[in-house]
Parts: structure tokens; sequence; C-alpha cells
């Protein structure tokens, strides 16, 4: 009924993915499993989020308790005293009686990590994001699988520590899966089956057991029929929407080009149908109109946001997108653009 993480164990892989059902038990019994190992064996764990905020809220919750609340209150480790205590780098130090199991990190922070040599497993919790808040963002301007690599090395120190990445279906298009390829290899994702490459596994674990329990509640029911309903129970990536992803039509005519994080979006216009397409492919910065998004992507040739965020063919893009009639190459630019969106409704 619930996820438990030993059978991904059994492929030796180094990054092991779980994207699941709100509430199956992912964190749980993950953390349970690292517990566990310590109690037999002496090896640490570190509990990692994404920032210091992040990682706040999860070791000491606002609501009252700590990460091992819930352990404690299904009874294990009644002859153990599990202890959260914050340390003087803004991390936290997990202890089981007097000794030390484990360690809280914000991957915000990583530079600041020391190599830890009795830690033997990573638990990355909620380690994908949700593009359509504008205020929850992957860190590094996107590169966080850099940000990651770093942390990873720091802590390692040429040895292979298995890394657990849990996290709810938002999106398969994230740094994680992009430069695994991950989004490639998994074109349509199956419940609960383990998907593997060389380095990597896969599962998108959806518990039937649990799902069926759930759906005698009233908040399962209220929500029937809503996307919400659909990502919570049934793993659907909600962010992404292949309704608006599709090739730009054989009439249509460069516009104007974006540069955002070091990339080239080519926006072209079909005039005839009043279609918009934003392109990776085909996008060409010798042309007019090449317009820079931030203070990083400028280049000699290119004109800053600021200057042509108010010009009409620049409002008229923006009607477009907010008439659903613009579309993309590709799921990736798809996010991409919904960042470069909003920055167009905030930049002054």
């Amino acid at each position: 009924m619930w996820y438990t993480p030993n059978q991904q164990l059994t492929y030796n892989r180094i990054y092991n993915f779980v994207v699941g059902v709100r509430g199956g038990g992912k964190t749980f019994n993950t953390l349970l499993h690292a517990i566990r190992r310590f109690e037999k064996t002496g090896e640490q764990f570190i509990y990692l989020r994404r920032r210091g905020v992040d990682l706040d809220d999860a070791c000491h919750r606002k609501e009252g308790g700590d990460l091992f609340s819930d352990i404690r209150h299904k009874g294990y480790f009644k002859d153990a005293e599990l202890k959260v205590v914050a340390d003087k780098s803004g991390g936290y130090n997990f202890y089981y009686n007097d000794q030390i199991m484990g360690y809280g990190k914000a991957l915000s922070t990583a530079r600041r990590s020391t190599s830890l040599p009795l830690v033997k497993l990573i638990i990355f919790d909620e380690f994908l994001i949700d593009d359509s808040n504008p205020h929850d963002r992957y860190l590094n301007k996107g590169n966080e699988m850099f940000t990651f690599h770093n942390f990873y090395e720091t802590i390692a120190r040429g040895r292979d520590i298995p890394v657990f990445f849990l996290g709810n279906a938002f999106s398969m298009v994230n740094p994680y899966f992009i430069e695994l390829g991950i989004n490639q290899a998994i074109k349509e994702p199956d419940s609960n089956k383990i998907y593997k490459g060389k380095f990597w596994t896969v599962l998108f674990w959806k518990g039937e057991d649990y799902v069926e329990s759930r759906k005698q509640t009233q908040s399962y029911q209220a929500t029937i029929g809503t996307s919400f309903n659909e990502h919570a129970f049934n793993n659907n990536f909600y962010l992404d929407r292949k309704d608006f992803i599709k090739k730009r039509s054989k009439d249509s005519e460069h516009h104007f080009s974006l540069v955002y994080l070091g990339k080239t979006y080519g926006v072209w216009v079909d005039w005839d149908k009043g279609e918009y397409y934003v392109s990776t492919k085909g996008a060409n910065t010798s042309r007019d109109k090449t317009i820079s998004l931030s203070l990083a992507d400028n280049k000699p040739n290119n004109v800053s946001i600021r200057r042509y965020r108010n010009m009409p063919f620049m409002k008229a893009f923006r009607m477009a997108v907010d008439s659903n009639s613009v579309y993309f190459d590709s799921q990736e630019t798809y996010n991409r653009m919904n960042e470069v969106v909003y920055l167009l409704k905030t930049i002054t």
C-alpha cells in the first residue's frame, strides 16, 4: 500500500527518482529506511531540501513537531530518542539518542558543505517545483543540476552514494530529467513500473491500494474531475500541456527573437491564422529585434527588454498569450516561456 525504496536499491544506481501520489509515504518510508540503516550499521544520511526556508519548515513544522514526528507517532523506535537540532551553519543535525545519525542540508548553501565520510544515503525531498508558482524556481537560473553535482561531489569525495529524489508530478521537463535524458527515454510514464538507465532508476509510484482508500474520503470526492485530482492521485504531470505543443505553420514568418538564460527562442507569426509560434529551431539572432531578458543575456547586437516591453508588437504577443494563441515546439520551450511571460508582466 505504501512506497518503500527497497526495490530501487537492488538496481545499484546512484540516482533514484520517485514521483508519486501525495501522501503515499515517499518521505516517511525513505526516512524510515535511513534510520533503520543507521540503527543496524551506523551509516548516516542527508535530508536535502532546495532552500533553507524549505528545510526549516520540514525540520521544525509550523503546526508543531519536527521531521520525525510522524515516525514517532506510528510507534517506531520507541526505545530511542530521535532529535532534530539546529547547527551553526543553518542546517540541522539528526540524533539517535546521543549519536548523530544524519544531517539536514539546503542545496542553496551547498558551497558550505564539507566531506561527511559516514554518509551513505542522500534524500532530496520535493525535488520538482511547481512552475506555475512564479516564486518557486530552480536554483542557478535553471541549471540546478550543476549545483547538485557540486554538492554531491563535496559530500561523496569519490564514493558512489545513492540519492533518492522524491517529488510530486509537476513536469517531466525539469533540470534533472533533461540532463540525464529521462524525459526523452520515457515518453508515456506507466505507474508502478521502475524504469532503468545506466545511472538512474525512475518509479512513477501510484499505490493502487492507497488511492482506493482515499476514494472514500470527502476530500477526494470533492476534487473528482479536476486537474488537481489527476495530479495528486493519478500522477498526471499537470504542467505538461500537450495541447499547446505543435510545429509552426509553413506560412509563418519570423517576427522577433528572445534570449533567455543563454538560449535563443524565435517568435514566429502566421498572420492569416492569428497564431504565434515559439521555437528554438530556426531562431536567428542576426535578424532585427533580438531581445535580451536579462543583463546576463545581453550581447552587442541585442536590445534590452526594457526598451521593447511596451512596443505594440510586444503588447500583441502578450495578448496572444492571454488568448491562448501561442504554440511551442516542445514542452521545455513551453515551460521556459511561462517564466518569460511572467518576466514580461513584471519588468518595469
